[in-house]
């Protein structure tokens, strides 16, 4: 009996000891969870704001750059808008001419590219550079191709070369301008004195492109109303906006192919 309760003393004392070991295991575990949830919750949150942060950044960049790029598109394109058709009837001035399409720019400065009529054209002298036409455009097809009803002021040799004009300024093709000028041309830049350049040369070397191709000049040029374009006195052509400047002039060239130079740009 003394032997069974000296057992009984010493198997209580193991349980006990057995249980202190088991709560203090439990009781690092859950520190140790809880210090390694709190790490990663940490790690995660500034994982979050660096994340964030970029996003950030990214959106208020992007946002600046295509705003400025619109706003460049917008200014360059005023007075060229070209748009493709409906169905309907258009009058419009042949602004460009190729074996399968033709472009015709209306009064209201919008530019409308067709495909060329297998039937149904019927026009006096050809689809030339210049003319008035007048489209009859059904189901995406030219059904009819006459001639315009309202004519413009100045004759269409006049009239195709102001279209040339434009498209060099709407390109910015310094070359194809070049081309176009008879020299010495007289030149005014904003805010500069006037200065008579003798050939392209020299003209290249004083005055960059982008100034002769500023954003004002361009928008002045491209909005001009072919229809009302007419000679003024001395047998000058302008091409400008409602204000007269910037512009750029031109005049009758027997020594020019096209018939017509540019003879200031101002």
């Amino acid at each position: 009996m003394r032997n069974l309760k000296k057992w009984m003393a010493v198997w209580g004392l193991s349980l006990t000891v057995l249980a202190a070991g088991c709560g203090q295991s439990a009781a690092e575990n859950t520190t140790a969870s809880g210090q390694s949830g709190t790490e990663s919750q940490a790690q995660g949150t500034q994982e979050s704001a660096q994340a964030s942060a970029e996003e950030t950044a990214e959106t208020d960049t992007v946002p600046a750059e295509t705003e400025e790029t619109a706003e460049t598109a917008e200014a360059d394109a005023e007075g060229w808008d070209v748009q493709l058709p409906v169905d309907g009837d258009y009058e419009g001035i042949v602004v460009d001419a190729t074996m399968n399409n033709f472009e015709i720019r209306t009064r209201e400065g919008v530019v409308l590219d067709f495909a060329r009529p297998e039937e149904g054209s019927s026009l006096k002298d050809g689809l030339l550079l210049g003319i008035p036409v007048k489209v009859v455009y059904e189901n995406e097809t030219v059904t009819e191709l006459t001639d315009g009803t309202e004519k413009p002021k100045a004759d269409r040799e006049a009239v195709a070369f102001a279209v040339s004009v434009m498209q060099a300024f709407y390109n910015k093709d310094m070359e194809a301008l070049e081309g176009m000028i008879k020299y010495p041309v007289y030149v005014s830049l904003e805010g500069e004195d006037g200065e008579t350049f003798e050939d392209a040369e020299s003209l290249e070397a004083a005055v960059d492109a982008s100034e002769l191709f500023s954003a004002e000049r361009c928008r002045a040029v491209l909005s001009v109303d072919l229809y009302e374009l007419e000679e003024l006195d001395g047998g000058k052509y302008v091409l400008s906006g409602s204000e007269g400047r910037p512009n750029v002039t031109f005049s009758a060239d027997e020594d020019n192919d096209r018939g017509y130079s540019v003879t200031g740009i101002n």
